[in-house]
């Protein structure tokens, strides 16, 4: 049997926030809980505020922020996940403050044009700060599972197999 994590999810600051129960997520930066971190006011936290709405308003329901830490690998999200989910994971950057992504499962309501991962074996074992390094563009944080990212099954050819994505 594999081992059996709890989450605890609650509303903070009008957020669905989510995290391992018993995790302590301190900010090294300040030397303060992550939390903390996560609901001051600044830059970073401002555009988290703005791609949880834009996520809100694309699929009518609220996502729930996940805090992760850097090094955590993507599989421990995606076992949070179903098809349908639509999670905002956030942990701490040393640059930026914060680091986030708003991942879409395959039939999450959302904007169209959200880019998809292509079909990765190892997706599952990467670290978090891969996925969230990789999908900054100039306006959004976001990208879309395909299926076999969630049910571990294999996946198709990769929507766009020219374009490298989540390289090691």
């Amino acid at each position: 049997m594999p081992p059996v994590v709890e989450h605890l999810e609650a509303v903070v600051a009008d957020m669905w926030v989510r995290t391992e129960v018993g995790a302590v997520h301190r900010d090294p930066l300040s030397d303060r809980m992550f939390l903390q971190t996560l609901l001051l006011k600044g830059p970073a936290q401002d555009a988290m505020q703005a791609d949880l709405k834009r996520a809100e308003a694309n699929q009518g329901a609220t996502p729930v922020v996940v805090i992760v830490e850097p090094h955590d690998a993507v599989g421990t999200v995606l076992g949070q996940m179903r098809a349908a989910s639509t999670v905002l994971v956030v942990h701490c950057d040393r640059r930026n403050v914060l680091a986030w992504v708003t991942i879409y499962g395959p039939n999450a309501e959302g904007a169209d044009d959200i880019q998809r991962i292509p079909a990765h074996a190892d997706l599952r074992e990467i670290p978090i700060t891969v996925l969230t390094g990789a999908c900054v563009t100039a306006n959004r944080r976001a990208v879309r599972l395909q299926n076999c990212h969630l049910d571990e099954g294999s996946c198709a050819a990769p929507v766009n197999a020219s374009r490298t994505f989540l390289s090691k």
